[in-house]
């Protein structure tokens, strides 16, 4: 079970600037972590998500873990949550055409949608530049989390959008 508070002592300036941008209701469209090979990191942005669209987290400043909703990320089975692998070696633009379909459709279950990117850094250069639209101009709602482990591969452009 992916709690975020486990990382408060490990990752705490990460873990500092997510929880206030949660609890004071100022979520960003879009972020990108630098796992860094930081063998926790799908673990921390789970339990980022879960913090992000669980009613019941920081109610009384302690997570969650047990509705059905953090049941249900916990074995990736959450509707509103969608993540994206490379296939092949390389994230490519179909898959980005395929996400952005879905989530033009209203939310379902809750408030938020939120969609990851894993080694946003493979992505080819069509499926970079659909993302830029996708980042440019953000939906309401849907939260853009990116996560590479190899930065400096990132294109600038999408890092300026996170």
């Amino acid at each position: 079970m992916f709690m975020f508070d486990d990382y408060k002592d490990i990752q705490d300036v990460a873990y500092s600037l997510l929880v206030n941008s949660v609890t004071k209701n100022k979520l960003s469209h879009a972020y990108l972590i630098n796992a860094n090979n930081y063998d926790k990191c799908n673990d921390f942005v789970m339990a980022f998500v879960k913090m992000i669209v669980c009613d019941n987290h920081f109610t009384s400043r302690s997570n969650c873990g047990d509705c059905n909703k953090c049941f249900r990320i916990d074995n990736n089975n959450y509707s509103e949550l969608k993540i994206i692998e490379p296939s092949n070696g390389l994230i490519k633009k179909e898959q980005l055409l395929e996400l952005q379909e879905e989530f033009s459709n209203t939310s379902i279950e809750g408030k938020y949608r939120v969609y990851i990117i894993n080694d946003c850094d493979k992505m080819n250069k069509h499926a970079a530049n659909c993302l830029l639209k996708f980042l440019e101009e953000p939906t309401e709602n849907i939260i853009a989390i990116l996560v590479t482990n190899n930065f400096s591969n990132v294109m600038s452009t999408i890092v300026s959008r996170c």
